[in-house]
């Protein structure tokens, strides 16, 4: 299996609905990133089956050497939203296959995630998964951004969104040394992170539904988290 040793690459990951893509837009500010490619599906498939020897070949292997071309100089990164499922353990492949990438990994309360993923998917052709289901996968998937954190903490780094939230500057600070960056201004980054009053409503209903809740007893801080997923 090929492998693409240049540094100068990393990976947002997380559940879908748990903050990837507002971070995404926030990194992408660093005058040193070049971009950071939204879900690169055609990069995905071919780290996924360069790994089954059957499927090796040079096909798949062009696609992955030119996400990052010889010569680079800039820094160019991926963000990729994993959906509940064993599909979603594929991202370890990336690691193995990146050599010298980094990984950021974004992490966000389950049951606040789940609720952002009810409400986004509930009317869509997939439809969802029952919390019941949910919750395993979830622990299975963000186990293993943990797993891989712990063995390697020069390459990886874990952000938390609720902490994005509630404090951005503090929580976002940490990446810009971790990539070798500098840092955008701190107006341009809080402003990103307003919060919208119209999708509040929704998940608040979704919330007394599924957990019992009235949406007045709901934690300002809990009410603000669910406003922000229209950020994302």
């Amino acid at each position: 299996m090929g492998k693409v040793t240049r540094t100068g690459t990393f990976f947002i990951i997380g559940a879908r609905r748990s903050g990837t893509s507002i971070l995404r837009r926030i990194v992408s500010l660093a005058p040193e990133v070049e971009k950071i490619l939204f879900e690169p599906h055609p990069l995905w498939h071919a780290v996924m089956m360069q790994h089954f020897r059957r499927f090796q070949g040079p096909g798949h292997q062009k696609v992955i050497d030119n996400f990052y071309p010889k010569g680079k100089k800039t820094i160019l990164g991926a963000k990729v939203a994993l959906n509940p499922g064993i599909d979603a353990m594929d991202w370890v492949w990336l690691p193995r296959v990146f050599k010298g990438a980094k990984f950021i990994f974004i992490k966000r309360n389950q049951k606040d995630t789940y609720a952002s993923y009810y409400h986004a998917d509930k009317d869509s052709v997939r439809g969802v998964v029952t919390e019941r289901v949910y919750s395993p996968m979830a622990a299975w998937i963000w186990g293993s951004f943990f797993d891989f954190w712990k063995h390697n903490q020069a390459r990886a780094m874990i952000i938390n969104y609720d902490k994005m939230i509630d404090n951005p500057l503090e929580e976002i600070s940490r990446i810009w040394p971790f990539l070798g960056v500098t840092a955008p201004p701190d107006e341009v980054i809080t402003s990103m992170i307003k919060t919208p009053e119209n999708t509040a409503g929704k998940e608040l209903a979704y919330r007394k539904m599924e957990f019992g809740k009235k949406a007045k007893d709901e934690p300002e801080e809990e009410i603000r988290r669910i406003e922000q997923e229209a950020h994302e």
